[in-house]
């Protein structure tokens, strides 16, 4: 039996993309890191993890990132 998608996962998804979003451009574009990586892996980890289980989470998600331009220009 298949799980379904619910709103807290999905809000949980966003929560970890628009995280890892801000510490990319932290990190990347103002040389001023805000977590350590062991931060900022579990929560691409996790974020990979929800997309490997629901699909349509990848479309935009983690596993789609190149960079951090990439995830910004999509955010915005």
């Amino acid at each position: 039996m298949s799980e379904t998608l619910d709103l807290f996962t999905r809000a949980e998804h966003a929560d970890l993309l628009k995280k890892l979003s801000e510490w990319d451009i932290a990190y990347h574009q103002n040389d001023a890191p805000i977590v350590d990586d062991a931060t900022y892996d579990a929560a691409k980890k996790r974020a990979l993890a929800l997309e490997d289980k629901f699909p349509e989470l990848a479309k935009n998600g983690a596993s789609t990132r190149v960079g951090a331009a990439g995830r910004i220009d999509r955010l915005v």
